[in-house]
């Protein structure tokens, strides 16, 4: 499935798994996510994620600075 290699964000960033399962990484942890499972990132976390299955549907939101 689709890969995004590690890298961070400058603002925080909230990811929910809609359907299929996804790796999740970061730190030293790695994380299986399911539908209906939420991760929260603050600014500047390192992280990546692989979808584990074809059709793995996920959102991404990224909160600007001048919402914080």
């Amino acid at each position: 499935g689709k890969a995004h290699p590690w890298h961070e964000h400058p603002v925080d960033e909230t990811i929910l798994v809609i359907e299929g399962r996804l790796r999740f990484m970061h730190a030293e942890t790695e994380t299986i996510c399911l539908p209906g499972d939420a991760i929260f990132l603050p600014a500047r976390t390192r992280h990546g994620s692989v979808a584990l299955q074809e059709g793995a549907i996920y959102v991404i939101a990224l909160r600007p600075v001048e919402f914080a």
